[in-house]
């Protein structure tokens, strides 16, 4: 079995982040999501992967590489973006005659995949669809089932939803999902949907069966869900303290090697701070923060939040529920009259 990893969508819900990396290479917990992914892939025996990118393939070539974490990548490059079935269509040289694993780069499973990567080479169906309950089915494509439990349909969106089954970002298939998308049309948005490929397959013959997540499903697309993501991996987290510590260390709590932690300040975990970081005297770090590398904290008080690599941030002001980008630089005004402000297009500022 192969797999392969949607990732070139534009997060135009993550901007600014999303401006300047792919959207899968945001790190939750110090690690890139698409990391996370891989392992997942490897983990379940899937170590041939085609990766499937768009305007920012560089980016993802030069963090990823060809070799990563186990796993052998294949750059498959998506001119237009065109849906979920338009990428899967551009892989089929790639998949030739395996199985394959469909993962949709910024989902994030806590289990894993092995359990459904085991039911497909048992059971061998055309396809196998990963559902989970949500509370907001209108948002998803929400699975439809027959009297027997069987899957009947998949409707995108509904606004009169028939379960509360959405159908996640992981799919299984066997080569016939190719035939499936060449019989099916562009929507109204211009996209080839999965939903509308499964539906041919279903009223054309083939076995399409479903296996309920166990465990978190994140769908990582907005500020909000990234922070989720990160809560979920430090608690789950094994630390290691490998800096200097003078401070007040609380919970679980992980330090990166050439980190200094200074006397007077304090760290509450579960909290996560990178290599070659100082956090000086003064600043407080509460529960599920994660710092990146090259970090200097002075005088700051951050919780719940992402704080990405080579930042300086010297503030009173409370982080709290934040993402910082790399290469940024809080500091304070001496007069708290007015804020002076330097800031990107499509920036989410509260003052």
């Amino acid at each position: 079995m192969k797999g392969l990893i949607l990732a070139a969508g534009l997060g135009t819900r993550l901007r600014p982040l999303s401006l300047s990396r792919p959207k899968p290479l945001l790190p939750v917990a110090n690690k890139y999501m698409i990391s996370y992914i891989i392992e997942d892939l490897v983990k379940a025996g899937i170590k041939e992967i085609g990766l499937v990118v768009s305007s920012q393939k560089e980016i993802m070539m030069e963090k990823i590489g060809v070799e990563h974490l186990g796993a052998n990548i294949t750059y498959i490059f998506q001119p237009t973006l065109n849906g979920i079935g338009g990428a899967v269509k551009l892989c089929e040289k790639f998949v030739g005659n395996d199985s394959f694993l469909v993962y949709l780069g910024d989902n994030f499973i806590q289990a894993g995949v092995n359990e459904f990567v085991d039911r497909f080479n048992r059971e061998k169906p055309d396809a196998l669809l990963t559902l989970t309950k949500v509370e907001n089915p209108r948002a998803f494509g929400v699975a439809v089932f027959n009297p027997d439990g069987s899957i009947k349909a998949v409707e995108e969106k509904p606004k009169e939803p028939k379960s509360d089954m959405a159908v996640t970002g992981i799919y299984l298939f066997n080569k016939k999902v190719f035939q499936a998308i060449n019989n099916t049309k562009p929507s109204a948005r211009g996209e080839f949907e999965i939903p509308d490929a499964i539906t041919w397959m279903l009223n054309n013959g083939c076995k399409v069966v479903a296996g309920e997540i166990h465990g978190r499903w994140k769908d990582t697309g907005k500020p909000e869900d990234l922070l989720d993501a990160n809560q979920l991996i430090l608690d789950r987290m094994q630390m290691r303290v490998e800096g200097r510590v003078e401070g007040e260390l609380h919970g679980k709590v992980g330090i990166g090697k050439g980190t200094f932690v200074e006397r007077g300040s304090k760290i509450v975990g579960p909290a996560l701070i990178g290599e070659n970081c100082t956090i000086k005297a003064g600043a407080y770090i509460g529960p599920y923060s994660s710092i990146g590398n090259n970090v200097t904290l002075e005088n700051a008080n951050v919780e719940n939040s992402i704080i990405l690599n080579h930042n300086f941030i010297n503030t009173n002001t409370k982080i709290k529920n934040s993402i910082i980008g790399e290469n940024s630089r809080i500091s304070p005004k001496e007069t708290q009259e007015t804020s002076k402000l330097i800031v990107g297009d499509y920036s989410q500022i509260e003052l």
